[in-house]
């Protein structure tokens, strides 16, 4: 079933990213949405195909973490999906289930883009998953992928994961398959044109606040802390503007505490031991 959405303002963008390193039953149901939403109107879809992009192994090197991600030594076409995901209001993640995980070139593509777990720059921005099975473990793929773009700043459309056995498909196994893929469509067609703000867990409020706090305590040169203070997330009570309750209010208070507590109590170990290290070459 369409959700009909009411045409007219500004068209939103939509980028599909296809992690899958051939055109195959992927392809087929991440062109099916793309069709349902042209056909709700009111966006404009753009794609990525990454098997046909330069994406280089990440190699663990912290550049981007320590440094910042314009010192990463990889030269290639990280920016260009990097600069299609900002200009976008909705992102689709489109992968086939390869060992119960997503396939080596999306996997790739996410440690590439560590950083941005560290400086989340996507809020605002809505995120459906979408994943094609054989058998069995897309639903655990889409809380991966969930997961990992909640830490990137996205508010979540429920995806969906479809059990696509290539070969002949009786027409009502097909039918459902296009039915549950409708309807994905639908949901993350009026999450985008909804907007609405998604209110954090306790469990995202407690990381936000342990995140700042050691982040307040880095040196003044660090690219994560430089971040947070551009972005005024050392006074607010999240990365937006939101009402938490007393209760999460009460738990982000006591992360903030312990967090410092912890932080403090490192400073004084690795002190006394700097002091025992010089008192003993000194004895020598």
């Amino acid at each position: 079933m369409i959700v009909q959405i009411k045409k007219g303002g500004a068209v939103m963008k939509i980028l599909i990213i296809s992690g899958s390193p051939r055109k195959g039953e992927t392809h087929k149901a991440a062109q099916f949405v793309d069709e349902k939403l042209k056909k709700i109107g009111g966006f404009e879809v753009d794609w990525l195909i990454l098997k046909d992009l330069n994406i280089k192994p990440c190699i663990g090197c912290f550049a981007c973490l320590n440094k910042g991600e314009n010192k990463c030594p990889m030269k290639d076409d990280r920016d260009i999906i990097v600069d299609k995901m900002k200009q976008a209001d909705g992102l689709i993640i489109a992968v086939p289930n390869y060992s119960l995980q997503v396939p080596a070139l999306t996997k790739n593509l996410l440690d590439r883009l560590a950083y941005i777990f560290h400086r989340p720059s996507m809020q605002g921005k809505i995120f459906m998953g979408l994943v094609t099975q054989g058998v069995y473990g897309g639903g655990n793929i889409l809380k991966y992928l969930n997961e990992a773009m909640r830490f990137w700043g996205f508010s979540i459309s429920k995806g969906v994961s479809v059990t696509v056995v290539p070969g002949f498909r009786l027409p009502q196994v097909q039918k459902k398959i296009e039915a549950a893929l409708e309807k994905a469509a639908g949901r993350f067609a009026k999450a985008l044109k909804e907007k609405k703000v998604t209110v954090p867990s306790l469990k995202e409020v407690a990381i936000f606040r342990l995140a700042r706090t050691g982040m307040k305590n880095m040196d003044k040169t660090s690219v994560d802390r430089q971040y947070y203070e551009s972005k005024g997330w050392f006074t607010s009570k999240y990365y937006y503007d939101v009402r938490l309750g007393p209760f999460k209010s009460l738990v982000g208070w006591l992360m903030d505490r312990f967090a410092q507590h912890m932080a403090d109590k490192s400073k004084r170990e690795l002190e006394a031991y700097q002091h025992k290290n010089v008192t003993e070459s000194k004895v020598l």
